[in-house]
């Protein structure tokens, strides 16, 4: 929906540009029923602003719509977005099946 170019916010900061983005598309006829994300810890402790849990002993991964509070609006991980961060963030080179490295 945004880009919102700052260099740091606060994890209620973002809970709370979460929820004005989904009220300003509900004013405007959109119901968001969602919002994909990766899980970085600063990701996570947003979710956990906006009372969503993922633990799985805890699962909840809904919240109240800001507008209307019979809706849910549910916080998904991006599994892709996750799976590269942890085969690519520490370094490591994707091998295919000839065991070539991938570019």
């Amino acid at each position: 929906m945004a880009y919102f170019l700052i260099d740091c916010l606060r994890c209620k900061e973002k809970a709370n540009l979460v929820q004005l983005c989904v009220e300003k598309l509900y004013a405007v006829g959109v119901l968001v029923v969602s919002v994909t994300f990766h899980s970085c810890s600063a990701k996570l402790a947003m979710a956990r602003e906006l009372d969503v849990s993922i633990a799985v002993s805890d699962m909840k991964p809904t919240f109240v719509h800001p507008v209307d509070p019979s809706k849910q609006v549910c916080l998904i991980l991006d599994a892709c977005h996750m799976l590269m961060c942890i085969t690519l963030g520490e370094n490591r080179a994707l091998i295919d099946c000839d065991q070539r490295e991938i570019k």
